[in-house]
C-alpha cells in the first residue's frame, strides 16, 4: 500500500476543506450551525480557540456561490455574535468578572493574558470604544464583554454598542467573503489558509512552553 507524500496529503485535506463542499448543505442547516458556533465563540471562553472570523468569511463565500442569501447571512452572523456577547456580559456581571481562571489560563498563549491585561487597563476610561473595537478582533471578542461587565457601563449601553459592532463586523466579513468567493485564485488560497494558521499556533505554543 502506497503511503502518500506530505504535499499530496496537504492537497487532499485542502480539497476536503474546500468551501464548495458546503454548497450541498441546506441553507437552514448552515445557518443553525453558524449561529451555534458564533454564540459559543463570543459567549463562552471556549470561543478563544474557535475560528470566529473565518465563519462569516466562509458564509460570504457561500453567498457568492448562491448557496445562501446575503441579507440572511448578515442577519444570522450579526444576531448570533451579538447574542453571545450579551450572554457573556450578563453572566460576568452576575457571577463576577474573572475572565481567565488559573486552570484555563495555563494552557493558553501568553498573548491571551496580555490581551486581558490591556482590556482591563483600557475598559475603565473608554468602555464603548473597547466594546466596538473588541468585537472586530478574534479572541478579544470573547474577552471584552467579560471585562466590560466589571465597569460602570450600563447593560443598555453595552447592548446598543454591541448590536452596532456586530452588524458592522457581519457586513464587513460577509462582504469580503463574497468577494473572495467570486475569485477562483482567492477561493483556492482560502482553502489552504489553515496551514500557516496551524503552524503559527503550534510555534507559539512551543515557544511558550520553552519559557517555562
Amino acid at each position: 500500500m502506497d503511503i502518500p507524500d506530505l504535499p499530496s496529503m496537504v492537497t487532499g485535506l485542502g480539497r476536503m476543506l474546500d468551501v464548495d463542499n458546503l454548497t450541498f448543505a441546506p441553507a437552514p442547516l448552515l445557518f443553525v450551525v453558524v449561529a451555534v458556533l458564533l454564540v459559543v465563540e463570543s459567549g463562552y471562553l471556549i470561543g478563544l480557540v474557535l475560528p470566529g472570523n473565518s465563519i462569516p468569511l466562509t458564509l460570504g463565500m457561500l453567498v457568492a456561490s448562491g448557496a445562501v442569501h446575503a441579507v440572511h447571512a448578515v442577519v444570522v452572523v450579526a444576531v448570533s455574535s451579538c447574542a453571545g456577547a450579551q450572554l457573556a456580559f450578563a453572566r460576568a456581571r452576575r457571577h463576577g468578572t474573572c475572565v481567565l481562571p488559573q486552570v484555563l489560563g495555563r494552557p493558553l498563549p501568553d498573548r491571551v493574558a496580555a490581551w486581558q491585561r490591556w482590556l482591563h487597563e483600557q475598559s475603565g476610561s473608554r468602555p464603548r470604544s473597547i466594546a466596538v473595537c473588541g468585537h472586530m478582533i478574534g479572541g478579544v471578542r470573547t474577552l471584552a464583554p467579560r471585562v466590560l461587565a466589571g465597569t460602570r457601563l450600563r447593560r443598555s449601553d453595552f447592548t446598543m454598542v454591541s448590536v452596532a459592532a456586530a452588524t458592522l463586523w457581519a457586513i464587513a466579513l460577509v462582504s469580503v467573503g463574497s468577494i473572495v468567493g467570486d475569485n477562483e485564485v482567492l477561493r483556492t488560497a482560502y482553502g489552504f489558509a489553515w496551514i500557516p494558521v496551524v503552524l503559527v499556533a503550534v510555534g507559539s505554543r512551543l515557544r511558550d512552553r520553552s519559557r517555562l
